[in-house]
């Protein structure tokens, strides 16, 4: 092979690689415009059975405020998809999220509506309404703007990324399997731990489902993705804390519909179909391995999940019912909602209670430190107790074995009632667009875009307040620091572009347009042959994939 067909295989080489790395550009190299056929088969479906089930059910104005509810959920998506906005959707998933939380228990009311009027439950659908479109207006501006990549960046080394990913998912997978064998290393190590164990896997989850998606992985390595990812979930699951895993099956799937380009519709339904199945058994797993004195063996995790699917299906309506069933044993969608807690403080905040002003963020300075350095420090969940007992949820000895479901956004009310819900939002909206930003134009293996990943797994599992949210993005962005120490390198950036070497690209396409509107002749061999400009800019075009400095080219006779 002769030094030209050698430097010709480099030079394609790179190109195929800068390609690779191009995932994480601004513009992902996947079909909009399946995802966008997607979008709209999936709004149309969603909007039509919403209709069909609350037909007769709810009056015009809760209509018109939930139709409204329901179109901001939908904006962001919409925006992403037609190319508007670019990046990594994490607010489009975001804003779906409010669907089964807020959405579709208002739609298909329920007893619970009695206890409200027809103005008080406007109040709070226009509530949640307005704070996803003023977090929406601001995300879409702060990504609209962000336009220039940087020179260098942290990453990944790509010849080596696939089993060190890898190594990141077994991480995980061996903490979650001897979960209990890491809880009796002291509180001040395991949080520690779980932060960067949970932090490493989500990084292997998104970039193979990606590749999954692509059909870029080999058998060998998606084989034990599987295995892996099937062990991680039964684990989680198996808590009896489903919005453990919400992260991870969030985060899977999100990889996997962009690196395919569109919804995979009969794997997401059946997700969704086993998460309501569980969700509807919860209560009686809950009594009996939280309550009672039955406790939880890997051994026999057939059994356990036999057993929490039957109450599932009990619950559903299928197969026998138990006699004296729970009363309180409710639909799927009643009870992963928030509405209803969202109605009752509205309700009685400022009439019967007074705002709390700040007391559920007292605590969040305190909570970023780890445990380590202060083992007297408040839980995460603080915010979550002292909704709880101020509302009269729960008493104050029911704080520690159950725990109420708040967002930040009810949270935000109960402090500084409309004012602060519209600070959270501009909130909200500039941390998602800077994060946005900050992972477009890099590569997929680059921290700014693993950072965004973990970003939309800390979302995907935000049914709860501030602190909570707080804490664990600080834990993840430590951990992906920690990580960047260990496995990153700084280096040019492949999606990087000076700005003349932009302008030497524009010109000569011009003057390819030019050639072809002229309709110039065939050349003959001699003036096939390149010149010296030619030479010299075939060097420097393949220096840049290089990153190298363009060598001087030196035109002997007989070159051209």
């Amino acid at each position: 092979m002769t030094k030209a067909e050698r430097d010709q295989k480099n030079l394609e080489k790179k190109r195929k690689m800068a390609q690779v790395l191009d995932m994480g550009g601004i513009s992902l190299p996947i079909s909009r415009g399946g995802l966008l056929k997607g979008f709209w088969l999936f709004a149309a479906g969603f909007l039509g059975w919403l209709f069909w089930e609350s037909r007769g059910q709810i009056n015009g104005e809760t209509v018109l405020v939930t139709m409204a509810l329901s179109l901001t959920c939908f904006l962001p998506a919409w925006l992403w998809c037609t190319g508007r906005v670019s990046g990594l959707p994490i607010f489009p998933v975001f804003g779906l999220s409010f669907l089964p939380t807020y959405v579709i228990p208002l739609w298909r009311g329920g007893v619970w509506l009695s206890d409200y009027s027809e103005a008080e439950i406007a109040t709070a659908g226009w509530t949640v309404a307005g704070f996803l479109l003023v977090s929406t207006l601001i995300w879409q501006q702060i990504c609209v703007r962000a336009q220039k990549a940087p020179a260098k960046i942290f990453m990944i080394e790509r010849v080596r990324s696939e089993w060190i990913l890898m190594g990141c998912l077994i991480a995980q997978t061996i903490f979650e399997i001897g979960i209990y064998f890491f809880k009796d290393l002291g509180e001040g190590i395991f949080p520690i731990l779980r932060s960067f164990a949970a932090s490493a896997g989500r990084l292997g989850l998104f970039i193979f489902s990606y590749q999954i998606g692509k059909k870029e992985l080999s058998k060998g390595y998606t084989y034990l993705f599987v295995a892996l990812t099937a062990a991680i979930v039964i684990r989680q699951t198996s808590s009896l804390l489903l919005s453990t895993v919400f992260a991870t099956i969030g985060v899977l799937f999100a990889g996997l519909i962009l690196g395919r380009g569109k919804i995979p519709w009969g794997s997401l339904a059946l997700t969704v179909f086993m998460i309501g199945v569980l969700q509807l058994g919860k209560v009686e797993m809950r009594e009996k391995y939280f309550e009672g004195e039955k406790t939880f063996a890997m051994g026999d995790t057939l059994g356990f999940f036999t057993e929490w699917i039957s109450f599932g299906f009990k619950n559903m309506g299928f197969g026998s019912r138990q006699e004296g069933r729970r009363e309180d044993a409710r639909s799927v969608t009643d009870r992963g909602s928030l509405i209803q807690v969202m109605l009752r403080i509205q309700q009685k905040t400022p009439s019967q209670l007074p705002y709390l002003e700040g007391a559920t963020y007292r605590y969040i300075p305190e909570m970023l430190i780890p445990r380590i350095f202060n083992k007297e420090k408040v839980w995460a969940h603080a915010g979550n107790m002292i909704l709880s007992v101020y509302y009269e949820f729960l008493e104050r000895e029911q704080i520690f074995k159950t725990s109420i479901a708040f967002d930040p956004i009810i949270e935000a009310y109960a402090n500084f009632g409309y004012p602060g819900v519209f600070v959270f939002a501009v909130v909200m909206g500039i941390l998602i667009g800077a994060v946005t930003a900050f992972s477009c134009r890099v590569p997929m293996l680059s921290f700014g875009f693993l950072f965004g990943v973990q970003l939309l797994a800390v979302l995907l599992a935000s049914f709860n307040t501030t602190g909570v949210l707080v804490t664990s993005l600080w834990q993840s962005f430590l951990s992906l620091v920690g990580l960047s120490l260990i496995l990153m390198k700084k280096l040019p950036n492949p999606l990087f572009v000076s700005s003349r070497a932009g302008q030497r690209m524009e010109a000569q396409s011009e003057r390819e347009r030019e050639r072809e509107r002229e309709g110039e002749r065939d050349p003959t061999s001699l003036q096939a042959s390149p010149t010296r400009e030619d030479l010299r800019r075939f060097e420097s075009e393949a220096a840049q994939l290089r990153h190298e400095r363009p060598q001087r080219f030196v035109y002997r006779k007989g070159n051209g």
